[in-house]
């Protein structure tokens, strides 16, 4: 039989807080997961690349973190946007992108059953560059159904998965 959280004694607390200011202890944790579109709402690119520090902040040495993000070019010419008319999908959210502010700092527009929103959808580089920038060592790039060939995350993947990790203490 599976025993919850609470029969093992692991106490679950519901937090909320800005992901750029965590109010958290330096070195909590051993992993964070900032799971499918969270990374890509945060705005301007600062505020992303500013969340990433936060995160390893409170990541231990050693620790890893894991997201996903958007990848515009593997959407574009993967002819993919989720359903089997996707070039026509393809072609639509092109249309949108033209009156779109955003689309210069890799934002695009998006529209779904949820309504607007804009998104972080950079090539994977450039996500990789942003952790490095902020003391990440890049582990493991690969498109969401485990690809790891660049050329082909870049020109095929939509969705793309990253594994960082803190760098370990001296």
């Amino acid at each position: 039989m599976r025993r919850g959280p609470h029969q093992r004694g692991i106490a679950r607390a519901r937090v909320l807080m800005d992901a750029c200011r965590l109010e958290l202890a330096e070195g909590a944790f051993d992993a964070a997961l900032f799971s499918y579109n969270g990374i890509d709402c945060l705005y301007p690119e600062s505020s992303r690349t500013g969340c990433m520090r936060e995160i390893a902040r409170v990541l231990k040495p050693g620790g890893v973190f894991m997201f996903s993000s958007h990848n515009l070019i593997g959407a574009f010419f993967s002819g993919g946007f989720w359903f089997p008319s996707g070039y026509l999908n393809s072609a639509r959210f092109i249309g949108r992108q033209l009156t779109n502010p955003l689309a210069r700092e890799w934002y695009m527009r998006y529209e779904d059953g949820g309504g607007r929103q804009h998104l972080f959808s950079a090539p994977p580089r450039r996500s990789v560059r942003q952790l490095q920038e902020v003391g990440f060592e890049v582990i493991d790039v690969c498109g969401s159904d485990g690809e790891r060939n660049p050329s082909q995350v870049l020109l095929h993947k939509q969705h793309v998965n990253f594994v960082a990790q803190r760098p370990p203490a001296p």
